[in-house]
């Protein structure tokens, strides 16, 4: 026995925290709220790091005017096998392979589960995963468990947060890009890209880059950056009629780290290219372009940009990515160079709009391949993310409705 994990939920049966306690037999919950009922139980982890079956599960009433929390346990848990059967709710890990020739596959770790929504996730260099919890918080995992305080939080309710990403560099410079949609009293919406500093877990040091950007209802904010820092935005589209406010919709826009039109851009214009009216995706490759995804009646279509090209561009189309019709936008993520996160080049990993999980190898003039992942308990991906040491991350939702899940993908050697 190595150690003890303590699971903490406020249903029973339904954990939304995970605390690595090593081996203390005691433990302090410090963030119980008066008067709300909370359900722990206890798992020991052997060296591999695999947990056993939790305890019998206790409930207690938090007091915390009076002192924070305690669980306390005398009676080592003892340590077994994971059971064969996988449950939507369980942290135990699970092994997935690709459903292709090569069958490449993935140890996958549940490392939250919440009933909250989450709307954005960004993976550091350093393992630690970002998120955007119910679009007022931004909430961090760290060595594979919640951190117990929010990086963020935003009180003001006329204040939507929406994407998130990190700067390319951000092993040096810390920051933290987000999108801010603010809804003015006639309805209409404006995207903000704000720049924070990331200290300790904490965002702070807050900067309107790019400010009031008119937004579409409904839409997601879509940005990334590249080894120089400057700031792409994709705009969705807002309808057939376009007015002033909405000068940008369905066009890609570049911006330096200041939030200044680069000198390479035609026209001090911040266009740097048009023709997606449904931009849904789209990364920095590390190699001089962007890769994107749009959508059209039928199909998803994968997308490059060369950013060092002159003139507005039309994305070149590298091919269809899924002829499935539905509604769910296309996202995609791709590996970077920055501090140690082992470079994937073009590898993808994009989710079409029937909500699979695809690893995409694209070529010059194409996909060369595309791998459907299928996650465990058929849960559905909804967005992804890669970080360190060709680790992905990945927000799904179970096959019926139920608990978010953020997994942890990490490639086993191919035999």
């Amino acid at each position: 026995m190595s150690g003890y994990v303590v699971y903490v939920g406020s249903e029973p049966g339904v954990y939304t925290g995970r605390y690595d306690v090593g081996k203390a037999t005691s433990f302090v919950y410090a963030e119980a709220v008066d008067n709300q009922s909370y359900y722990f139980s206890v798992a020991a982890y052997s060296a591999d790091l695999l947990p056993g079956p939790r305890s019998q599960e206790v409930s207690t009433i938090g007091t915390p005017s009076v002192a924070p929390m305690s669980l306390t346990y005398s009676a080592p848990v003892r340590t077994a096998a994971a059971p064969a059967a996988k449950r939507s709710d369980s942290f135990d890990p699970a092994q997935i392979c690709a459903d292709t020739a090569t069958h490449e596959c993935y140890t996958v770790r549940t490392l939250l589960q919440t009933p909250r929504p989450i709307t954005g996730l960004a993976a550091a260099s350093d393992d630690r995963v970002f998120f955007i919890d119910s679009g007022q918080q931004i909430r961090v995992i760290v060595e594979g468990r919640l951190a117990a305080l929010a990086a963020l939080t935003i009180s003001d309710t006329a204040v939507r947060l929406s994407g998130i990403a990190l700067d390319s560099a951000f092993a040096t410079t810390h920051f933290v890009y987000v999108g801010e949609v603010e809804v003015a009293r006639d309805g209409s919406r404006e995207l903000s890209v704000v720049r924070y500093r990331e200290l300790q877990g904490v965002l702070g040091e807050r900067a309107v880059i790019i400010p009031a950007l008119a937004f579409p209802s409904g839409a997601e904010g879509i940005f990334t950056t590249d080894s120089a820092g400057r700031i792409y935005v994709a705009m969705p589209s807002a309808g057939d009629a376009r007015s002033t406010r909405d000068a940008y919709s369905g066009f890609i826009l570049r911006f330096n780290p200041d939030g200044t039109v680069p000198s390479q851009n035609t026209n001090a214009s911040p266009i740097l290219a048009r023709g997606f009216d449904q931009p849904s995706a789209f990364v920095w490759n590390g190699e001089g372009q962007l890769l994107v995804t749009g959508l059209d009646r039928t199909s998803s279509w994968l997308s490059r940009l060369d950013i060092g090209a002159p003139g507005v561009q039309w994305p070149r189309v590298l091919g269809a990515v899924s002829l499935t019709t539905g509604t769910a936008a296309a996202r995609l993520a791709s590996g970077g160079t920055a501090g140690e996160t082992a470079s994937l080049g073009n590898t993808l990993f994009l989710i079409d709009r029937s909500n699979r999980l695809n690893r995409v190898l694209p070529t010059p003039d194409g996909p060369a391949d595309v791998d459907v992942i299928a996650l465990p308990d058929s849960k559905r991906a909804i967005a992804a993310a890669i970080g360190a040491r060709s680790k992905t991350y990945v927000v799904a939702s179970p096959a019926i409705e139920g608990n978010l899940s953020i997994l942890e993908l990490t490639p086993l050697p191919l035999p």
